[in-house]
């Protein structure tokens, strides 16, 4: 790959629970493995001179580096060879030119903007999704999420709506349906949204976000059902992100971190991420910090804090100082 003079970051990027539940400086490290792919930094053939150049590059002594890419490729940032994972899909080199004659107001996003608390999704074309996203919410008066957007090259709401005919509540609402799911899930794997007849080939060029775990709750879906719909949301919390946030506030307040990842404590954040979205678990984390009582008691372990009504607690901030 030729050097690139700038890489593109998508401004949802702050919701992405991946990135949230890392440290500060790792998010940091993160970005600055981005800038390095697109320098050309990562193309470097030889491993070893690629490992001394990249240390060089995040200001990090060699031991460092362990660490951090071990964290990174835990909740799958980098593969092993510290490239960003779907690089290419997002950076979406064929329409660099395009894009560099015209303005981002020029381009048309296909979205869908997800709500947890009626489990349906709002599809529609937006110059801005992600301030449609903030008129919704404040009309609605519930949290949305953009799950998926998608650069569009011709693109109408009557196409989309079409399309989805089927599951369409009104409004430009629609029922989360397995079909509506598996689109989305098309999207993430960086296919587009080619729907046939209806909607024009767009570019690949993908923007995911989700911040917070999309959960039907129809009763006659199956667990495989469930797992099936959850996995199209790739960038969905998972245990590994919650451990590795604990592990950051432990080492802070002095509590122990995790040394197994137990199919228990697994299952136990699974139950919880159900119900509890990424910013509520960010909550959870802080007030965990703030709390002398909860810093201090050493009945405040992971597995405590994992339980349902404890987690409530917290969230409420019942431990909270004064």
């Amino acid at each position: 790959m030729s050097k690139l003079p700038w890489f593109k970051l998508h401004g949802d990027v702050i919701d992405d629970p991946k990135l949230r539940l890392l440290a500060f400086e790792d998010r940091w490290h993160f970005i600055a493995i981005c800038a390095c792919k697109c320098n050309g930094t990562l193309d470097e053939k030889d491993r070893d001179l690629r490992l001394r150049m990249l240390t060089v590059a995040l200001g990090l002594q060699p031991q460092d580096m362990v660490e951090v890419k071990r964290r990174l490729f835990a909740v799958k940032l980098i593969d092993d060879d510290w490239n960003p994972l779907a690089w290419d899909k997002r950076q979406s080199r064929g329409r660099e030119k395009d894009l560099e004659g015209s303005s981002q107001t020029d381009r048309n996003y296909a979205y869908f903007i997800y709500s947890r608390a009626k489990d349906r999704v709002k599809i529609g074309v937006s110059k801005n999704p992600w301030a449609r996203k903030n008129d919704i919410e404040n009309k609605e008066k519930n949290k949305m999420s953009v799950v998926t957007t998608v650069v569009e090259d011709e693109c109408e709401n009557k196409r989309l709506f079409e399309f989805f005919s089927s599951e369409h509540i009104g409004d430009g609402w629609f029922e989360f349906s397995d079909r509506i799911a598996s689109v989305i899930k098309e999207v993430e794997r960086g296919n587009g949204l080619d729907l046939p007849d209806q909607i024009s080939p767009v570019a690949t060029t993908v923007a995911t976000t989700v911040a917070t775990t999309v959960v039907t709750t129809k009763d006659k879906e199956s667990d495989k059902d469930k797992e099936n719909i959850d996995s199209a949301f790739k960038n969905a919390l998972e245990p590994m992100h919650i451990f590795e946030k604990w592990d950051e506030v432990a080492r802070q307040i002095g509590k122990p971190t995790i040394r197994r990842q137990t199919s228990k404590r697994k299952n136990s954040v699974r139950l919880l991420v159900k119900n509890y979205g990424v910013d509520d678990f960010v909550t959870v984390f802080d007030n965990v910090q703030s709390s002398k009582f909860l810093r201090n008691g050493s009945f405040c372990t992971f597995d405590w804090l994992m339980k349902e009504s404890n987690f409530v607690k917290v969230f409420e901030g019942n431990y909270a100082d004064g």
